[in-house]
């Protein structure tokens, strides 16, 4: 988990691009809600502890018209 304060541009790989940018609006003293991220190590260990990733898997298999675009 990072605070927004604590984002930098080096940081893109670890928490992505709009914390990276809420990160640096926050520095430039644009008034933004105080709030954090959470990695993205973080995330994809918490899918795989919780056995979502495999769900996940399961429905991308899936095919079906009706849900084909918002499954990729």
């Amino acid at each position: 988990m990072r605070d927004f304060s604590k984002i930098y541009k080096e940081d893109l790989d670890v928490v992505g691009k709009k914390a990276v940018e809420l990160g640096e609006l926050q520095r430039l003293g644009i008034p933004i809600p105080e709030g954090f991220v959470i990695t993205t190590s973080f995330f994809k260990e918490f899918f795989k502890q919780t056995g979502i990733d495999k769900k996940i898997l399961e429905i991308q298999k899936l095919y079906h018209p009706a849900i084909k675009d918002s499954v990729e």
